[in-house]
């Protein structure tokens, strides 16, 4: 049913009051009530919002300009405060958003918690760095703890996709922190695999939506899963195979989710590791032409694969 213009509503508020179906006080009270449904949203404009983001930057800059070029003759509290101050304020400010509904404020919120754990990673360095003696090996840990907590608690607050970022990295430093204290070296195919498995179960939290929202998440999952295994692949090139599977699976997941990034994420890891296969084990043999064209082939014939399974993903019209 379409609206009426505010002329032809005019017209038929004025036929139904000369009938004697209306009084005039009603008919005015409808035409107002129509007039402000009809009026649209007042709202923060596009370059509202932009202007207001290039202030903020250049704000922050100037900040952290000003205490880079004092930062030598702050002492140990000073330079604690340089880090804290600036996180709570982006935290308060974030606050004082939650309860808005316009979307640009809620996007501005988001930014500015998502920038706040960054701060909370610095002050707990400061504080490392200028209160205690901790050995070396607990830093990352101990970082990535201090930017879990607060990245936990303002994702169940605001589940955006910023958030669920802030709160991913923090588990990766928290995850690999733990492999520096471990005894001895830190492995690098453990710390590999260990950043894979968290961003395979991202990746699976999204699929079955215990995480939302769904493709954000299983974006995210499948960046960090498929970029894993570089991590220790220079020195144990078996990780290039599990990169080659992982690019694999990913495409096979995106074609039963329908997904066209996780297809893609997929497409350019597979391509990637079969890259580095190639270069590693048999550029020597086949010489770089050779092996550029080896690899070429692989390019072309991931991209045909990749639109076929494209295909096969999408639904025809009539199926349900």
């Amino acid at each position: 049913m379409t609206r009426r213009s505010s002329g032809e509503l005019r017209d038929d508020l004025q036929r139904w009051v000369t009938a004697g179906l209306l009084g005039r006080e009603q008919a005015e009270a409808i035409a107002v009530n129509e007039a402000a449904a009809a009026a649209p949203p007042a709202g923060v404009s596009v370059l509202a919002e932009a202007l207001g983001y290039a202030g903020a930057a250049l704000a922050l800059a100037g900040i952290v300009a000003a205490i880079g070029n004092s930062w030598d003759t702050l002492g140990s509290g000073g330079r604690m405060a340089a880090a804290a101050i600036p996180t709570v304020l982006a935290v308060g400010a974030g606050w004082t958003l939650h309860s808005k509904t316009e979307a640009a404020f809620r996007r501005l919120m988001s930014l500015l918690w998502f920038l706040a754990i960054g701060g909370f990673a610095g002050t707990a360095g400061v504080v490392l760095d200028q209160f205690t003696d901790i050995d070396e090996d607990w830093i990352a840990l101990v970082i990535g703890l201090a930017m879990a907590v607060p990245a936990f608690i303002l994702w169940r607050l605001h589940g955006a996709v910023l958030q669920q970022m802030a709160l991913l990295g923090s588990l990766v430093v928290t995850v690999l922190g733990v492999f520096m204290i471990l005894p001895g070296e830190p492995s690098g195919p453990a710390m590999a695999l260990a950043a894979w498995a968290l961003g395979m179960v991202w990746v699976l939290a999204g699929w079955r939506r215990v995480i939302t929202p769904q493709t954000a998440t299983m974006v995210l999952g499948a960046l960090l899963t498929s970029y894993a295994p570089v991590v220790g692949a220079e020195d144990h090139e078996w990780l290039l195979f599990v990169g080659i599977a992982t690019g694999g699976a990913l495409m096979a997941l995106g074609v039963k989710t329908g997904l066209v990034a996780l297809l893609a994420i997929g497409t350019v890891a597979v391509f990637g590791y079969v890259t580095a296969v190639v270069l590693r084990y048999f550029g020597d043999q086949l010489g770089v032409p050779l092996a550029l064209t080896i690899i070429g082939g692989v390019f072309i014939g991931l991209a045909l694969l990749a639109s076929r399974l494209g295909r096969f993903g999408r639904k025809r019209p009539d199926e349900t």
